[in-house]
């Protein structure tokens, strides 16, 4: 999926998903990035890692997005795992909103 300025990559391998997100996670394209991510944790039924390393701006639309990820995810017992570097954006809002505390995250390589 890909519009203006911003891109997701599928990258599915044997036990997860891996959705690598560029660009704004923002109101503009958050619908369209969950019903991605809902098709694919409903049709995969994996474990979920969305890497947001090179998110360059993330708002509250598209930390709902994420949260409903996350539910969805637990409701079917599997995992998301969010993959992030220490100086992102996007990972400051999640720090701030304090929904850093919700999510599993990694450091993304």
């Amino acid at each position: 999926m890909q519009s203006n300025n911003f891109e997701v990559e599928t990258n599915n391998t044997l036990g997860k998903v891996v959705l690598s997100v560029r660009g704004s996670l923002t109101s503009s394209n958050a619908l369209s990035f969950k019903e991605t991510v809902m098709n694919l944790i409903h049709t995969e039924c994996k474990d979920c890692h969305i890497d947001i390393s090179q998110v360059n701006a993330l708002d509250l639309t598209g930390v709902n997005a994420l949260v409903i990820a996350h539910s969805k995810t637990q409701e079917i017992g599997k995992q998301l795992v969010i993959l992030s570097s220490a100086s992102n954006p996007a990972e400051e809002l999640l720090y701030l909103t304090q929904f850093i505390d919700v999510f599993q995250f990694q450091r993304a390589s």
